[in-house]
Order: C-alpha cells, then sequence, then structure tokens
C-alpha cells in the first residue's frame, strides 16, 4: 500500500514541475494549465502529508514491537521487569499477555517414545478354538492261534552190552557255608530346601556423597557433589568450556544484574549427585525476576513466594499426590530426594534473558543428559515445554528410561494438559516397580 502510494505521489510531483516549467517558458501553455495545476499541487501536498504520517506510525509501531530472535527459531518479547505490587503479586505487562496467548494456541499431543519392563500395553490375546478329541479306532480283534497237539516222548532203549564199566566218582570237598550278614537299610537324610521369606526385598535408597570445591572462574568457588567432579574436571580443559566462562565471568564481575547468582550457578549438581538421580526436569532458562532464582529449575527462594509456574507445579503436586500446600517456592527437598531440576542455560541476564544460549551453556547441560542416558540405571525423564520436549527422541534410544511429556506449566498454558497429568505419582510406581524407594514429595 505504501509503495502505490508513494507511486501516485511521484507521478504527481512531475506533472506539477513539467507544468509549472511550461507555464513559465510558454504562455500559452500557462494559461492552459494555470488552473489544473492548482488542483495538483493540493492533491499532492495533501497526499504527501498523508504518507509522511503513515511512515512514521509505521515506524513507531515497528520499534514497539521489537522481537529478540533465540538460537531454537523461537520468538520471545524482550520484557521489563515487574516489581511487585504493595500485596507481593505479580502482574504481567500487556506483552507478557500476548506472550501468554500465543502459547494457549498450541496444540498438545502426548507421546510416548518409551515402554520400560512393567510399562508394557497389554497385548490382546486371542480365542482359542476348543479342540474336541476323536474317538479312538475300535482295535482289531486277537487272531485264535491254531491248536497243537502235545505228544509224549518215548523214553531211548538202553543196550546193556554196550555199556561200559563206570568209572569211580570223585567225591567233592566239602564247602563250609559261611555266614552272610545282612544289610542293615540306612536311612535317607531329610533334603533341606531353602526358606523362602514371603517378606519383600528392601528397595534402594540413596546414597550418601560428599561436597568438594570446583572454581568456575577466579574467586568464584563452587560445591558440587563428588559424582559429577570427574565430569566438570572433563570439560573445564575444552576449549568451548573456557570460552564460556570467560564470558560468563565478564558478565558477573561488570555488576550487571544476572540471575542466579555466581556462587549458585551449578546449584543443582550440588543437592543431586550422578549416583543419585532418580528423576529429570528439564527447564530452559532461571527465572529472571528480583529474588526469584535459587538455581535450580522451576524453583525459587525458600524465603519467598512462588512463581506463578512454580505455583502451578506444586498444586498439581498437590492434587496428584497429597502433599500439604505451601507459601514458598523452593523445590530444594525435591532435590535432595534425587530429583536434578536443570536449565539447558543456567545463566540469565535480567535485561536480555536469552542473551547466554549461544554462550556454551547447552553444550554444558547436552553433555550431562547424554552422561545420564546411556547410565541403564532406570529414571525417569519429566519434559514440560515445547524446548524440553525436544529430547524425548535422544531419551528414547534407551528403553530402561521412562519419558513423561506434558505442555509448559504457566498458568495461561497448563489448562492445556498439565493439569491433571498426575506425573509424581507416575514416578513413584515407575521407581518402586524397579526396585527403588518412591521420592518424598513434601516441601
Amino acid at each position: 500500500m505504501k509503495k502505490i502510494v508513494a507511486i501516485i505521489l511521484g507521478i504527481l510531483w512531475i506533472v506539477v514541475f513539467v507544468g509549472t516549467v511550461l507555464g513559465y517558458t510558454v504562455p500559452a501553455v500557462n494559461d492552459l494549465l494555470s488552473s489544473f495545476l492548482v488542483y495538483l499541487l493540493l492533491a499532492a501536498i495533501i497526499l504527501s502529508s498523508i504518507w509522511i504520517v503513515i511512515f512514521f506510525i509505521s515506524i513507531y509501531h515497528r520499534e514497539v514491537g521489537k522481537l529478540v530472535e533465540t538460537e531454537d527459531d523461537e520468538f520471545q518479547y524482550d520484557l521489563r521487569e515487574a516489581e511487585e505490587d504493595d500485596d507481593n503479586e505479580a502482574f504481567y505487562s500487556d506483552i507478557e499477555k500476548a506472550e501468554f496467548a500465543e502459547r494457549r494456541r498450541e496444540d498438545y499431543k502426548k507421546k510416548t517414545y518409551a515402554y520400560p519392563d512393567g510399562y508394557e500395553k497389554p497385548e490382546v490375546i486371542e480365542e482359542i478354538e476348543e479342540v474336541k478329541p476323536e474317538k479312538p479306532a475300535p482295535l482289531p480283534r486277537p487272531k485264535k492261534e491254531p491248536e497243537v497237539e502235545i505228544v509224549a516222548a518215548s523214553e531211548p532203549e538202553i543196550n546193556l552190552d554196550e555199556l561200559k564199566e563206570e568209572e569211580p566218582i570223585e567225591e567233592e570237598p566239602i564247602i563250609e557255608e559261611v555266614p552272610v550278614l545282612e544289610k542293615t537299610p540306612v536311612e535317607a537324610e531329610p533334603e533341606v530346601l531353602p526358606v523362602v521369606s514371603d517378606e519383600p526385598k528392601a528397595l534402594i535408597p540413596l546414597s550418601r556423597k560428599e561436597l568438594v570445591n570446583f572454581t568456575l572462574w577466579e574467586g568464584n568457588e563452587v560445591k558440587v557433589s563428588e559424582g559429577w567432579i570427574d565430569y566438570l574436571n572433563n570439560e573445564s580443559q575444552k576449549t568451548y568450556f573456557q570460552d564460556m566462562i570467560r564470558f560468563v565471568s565478564g558478565v558477573y564481575k561488570a555488576n550487571k544484574l544476572c540471575y542466579p547468582a555466581a556462587n549458585e550457578i551449578l546449584k543443582c549438581l550440588e543437592y543431586t549427585d550422578f549416583d543419585n538421580v532418580r528423576v529429570v526436569i528439564l527447564g530452559k532458562i532461571p527465572f529472571y525476576r528480583k529474588n526469584q532464582c535459587d538455581g535450580l529449575a522451576f524453583s525459587t527462594g525458600r524465603d519467598q513466594a512462588p512463581n506463578q509456574t512454580t505455583k502451578v507445579i506444586i498444586n498439581e503436586a498437590v492434587s496428584d499426590v497429597g502433599i500439604k500446600p505451601v507459601t514458598h517456592g523452593s523445590l530444594v527437598s525435591w532435590a535432595k530426594h534425587g530429583v536434578l531440576l536443570m536449565n539447558s542455560v543456567m545463566t540469565a541476564p535480567a535485561d536480555k534473558p536469552a542473551s547466554h544460549t549461544d554462550c556454551g551453556w547447552l553444550t554444558f547441560t547436552d553433555g550431562i543428559l547424554d552422561k545420564l542416558i546411556k547410565d541403564n540405571r532406570p529414571k525417569v525423564f519429566i519434559l514440560w515445554g515445547e524446548h524440553a520436549r525436544g529430547y524425548a527422541e535422544k531419551v528414547a534410544t534407551n528403553p530402561k528410561h521412562l519419558i513423561i511429556e506434558a505442555p509448559n506449566p504457566s498458568p495461561l498454558s497448563a489448562a492445556n494438559g498439565f493439569y491433571g497429568s498426575k506425573p509424581f505419582s507416575k514416578v513413584d510406581e515407575f521407581l518402586v516397580a524397579n526396585g527403588y524407594e518412591p521420592i518424598d514429595w513434601e516441601l
């Protein structure tokens, strides 16, 4: 539309210019075109004004609706940090409401990539027709054998003349009979059968692990569980990790507002050891509002009110496994009982939350996920939202694990399938079936 108006304006101004030049040079033309040129000049001025107004309005809307493009081809608004009112209730801006409305329109299709032992769909058994036994054929009657006449044999006649003198018969030596001892039967010892206990086998508990120090950068030493230290030492020798830490440390050293605190960046590896991971809940980026990030995915500080997304998760746990409602949003208790709450990107500046997506965190956290997937000890991977569900195909390469999918637990998209999904009871059922203790979901 703007191009058409611009072309018309160009033609009008050319006609006005040519007519004005001819009017000054040729008097006869001036008499003919003087009144016509005045109308053309007025129309050109009016249309030019309208075009200029439209141009500035479009520039204004383009600046207001400017979007930040992330690596995974998703767009999110660059939100300002909202302050909490006197009642300690967070409010949303118009841009945030537009983002939630866009999420609400996404379709939810539940997929199941793996059915571990004890969770396979029951096969339909076809009915087998009863086969009646056939009547046996009658046996043939035995044939009568022919009767045989028995004839008594006659004794042969003895010729006395042919008999010779009998030789003397030698007496046989007398052999004394030795009494034979009878064998007394030996009673067989009774077979001792192993005692089978009716009591169920004890479930495998979490193992006790020590904490060790790991230096992220000079002046920032964090604590991690001993099961992760080998992985961290190997990754710290790689170029991508060194470049990432150099970039992230520069942001914190410049005193820019960035979440979580520097000593809480690897908090998820402190509370949950590699050998104790029973459940993996994968987030995207940390919460980037004041006092709402403690280094764990979907978790806030214990002395803070829960984030709106965290509140939805806790309400589902109350409905599913009957935990007591709480007024805080800390999920540290879950992490200590074997739930790895890890964000794919572990740092987020307050002004541009997604700006650390390409600095190397995805390579680091993907390595952790690969290590967990290849481990054959059964685990549950809970994938909430489009970003986390993108890892389902990779997790399904090991059929030992269980995958639970649901939409993002944000307040405006949870109604699309998160409410009533009962992920927590499904986790406990799977762990007990594989010999592990269930998770204590109380907060």
